[in-house]
């Protein structure tokens, strides 16, 4: 099954040419004969009617008026931290993924993955070790969050958004600390409070689908700057996690609900791993990585090649999923009408009631919710009608109709058409749709998709 990879990024700004990462993915999708294209973030764009069809229309995607038609269902979309970080790459992310695109990594985790203080609560809920961590919002919460990380200095200040090290601060002093938030509130910062742990190194671990994939030591600078980052000139080796480290990264990949992360770890004066952050976008340009596939030290070229095979097999991809209730509001054909999931219905389509039924030369028209209708019938196929005696086996046509659900925009939808007269629904939404467009449903509420949120008291209310 043929594929298509493209990667939203920004490439660099310095001299127009690929970061070293999506460099390395451009290399690696045309020795595997995959196509590949790198979306410029700030030129590429889409128009609304381009993101329901079946195919996605991608303008002006590499700066110079190039666009590029790729198929939805078959497309891989790898999102690079400069994707969240306005609202214009924001609304672009959004509408590939509204667009059925498979996103690495999706918007939401994205989003909260590139908030230091979100992934701070984040890993405190699941019981992850990590530097205590403050808000810090005016001269006010200064001495609270100060007490928060401690009551000692050095503190680290870091912008709640930032990578590579940049944004990161060192603070000796009470008068520093006031001063420096001071000038970066100024400039409408938005900054967070850190415990400072003294470290000779950290670990950085690349991630994929709750794999890990390689390990990488970042030592301190010699040269008296605190942080690890490669992106700063400072040195890399090869790393091979302990299996407490192996368990401990694996834990904080999968509360961040990220598909592809760097998982970066330190150890603290007990031995023990404790979690720095995690980076929604890792880079790849350490010299060497331990490798778990290969078992031996190999550059961030494998990582990658790795990272590509996978995404190769479909079978791998993992869609965000979308939370509805056991009974949504839907809109067939501009007529909102209450639906009910069935998780144990798999006849394949939507059953909608259909009365006045009469099939003629490829065309059927029938009555739906008091409204007549005439559509092309798609097909007629044998399903297995329910019931407490097993069901029996009818004959259904199939139409294709438009329908929204919550604040979705209508698209053209497969329905059969089913006698629901004596049903308490008459809208049936299958257990194959809802895999087939990521959907869970949560058996303790409805109305969860464009209404307010309704939880169930009794299973009567289901019905109600």
């Amino acid at each position: 099954m043929s594929i298509t990879i493209i990667a939203l990024t920004d490439y660099d700004v310095n001299n127009q040419s690929p970061t070293p990462t999506i460099d390395k993915m451009i290399k690696s999708c045309k020795k595997k004969g995959i196509p590949f294209y790198p979306i410029r973030l700030g030129e590429a764009f889409v128009i609304d009617s381009d993101v329901f069809g079946k195919e996605l229309t991608i303008h002006n995607y590499d700066g110079e008026g190039t666009v590029i038609n790729i198929p939805k269902k078959d497309t891989v979309c790898i999102a690079r931290g400069s994707a969240i970080l306005d609202q214009n790459n924001q609304a672009l992310f959004q509408s590939f993924q509204e667009a059925g695109v498979f996103m690495v990594n999706n918007y939401d985790a994205m989003d909260t993955a590139s908030n230091k203080f979100a992934t701070s609560i984040k890993l405190k809920k699941n019981g992850i070790a990590s530097p205590r961590t403050s808000l810090v919002t005016n001269e006010r919460s200064i001495p609270i969050a100060l007490k928060e990380v401690g009551d000692k200095f050095p503190v680290i200040v870091k912008t709640i958004r930032g990578s590579e090290g940049i944004g990161v601060m060192r603070i000796e002093s009470q008068e520093s600390l006031t001063s420096v938030l001071q000038g970066l509130w100024k400039h409408n910062a938005e900054l967070i409070l850190q415990e400072y742990v003294d470290i000779d190194f950290d670990i950085r671990t690349i991630v994929m689908n709750n794999e890990i994939l390689a390990s990488v030591k970042r030592l301190a600078s010699n040269k008296g700057d605190f942080r690890t980052n490669k992106s700063l000139g400072n040195d890399t080796e090869p790393y091979k996690l302990s299996e407490e480290e192996k368990k401990f990264v694996l834990k904080s990949h999968k509360a961040s609900g990220l598909y592809f992360s760097g998982v970066d770890h330190i150890i603290d004066k007990d031995g023990k791993p404790s979690l720095l952050e995690i980076n929604g976008s890792p880079g790849t340009s350490s010299d060497k990585f331990w490798n778990y596939k290969h078992n031996k030290a190999l550059s961030g070229d494998t990582v990658i090649d790795d990272l590509i095979e996978h995404l190769s097999d479909k079978k791998n991809w993992d869609y965000a999923k979308t939370t509805a209730g056991v009974v949504e509001w839907v809109t067939i054909e501009g007529m909102k009408i209450k639906a009910k999931f069935d998780t144990g219905n798999w006849t394949g389509g939507i059953a909608i009631d259909a009365q006045d039924i009469k099939e003629k030369n490829g065309q059927v028209t029938f009555t739906f919710n008091g409204k007549k209708h005439k559509k092309k019938v798609i097909k007629v196929s044998e399903v297995r009608d329910g019931g407490l005696d097993g069901g029996h086996l009818e004959d259904r046509i199939y139409v294709e109709m438009k329908m929204s659900i919550g604040n979705k925009i209508s698209q053209a939808t497969v329905f059969n058409l089913d006698d629901r007269s004596k049903k308490q629904y008459k809208v049936l939404v299958n257990k194959d749709w809802m895999i087939n467009n990521n959907y869970n449903i949560d058996s303790s509420k409805k109305f969860m998709l464009g209404e307010s949120k309704k939880p169930l008291s009794t299973f009567t209310e289901m019905y109600i």
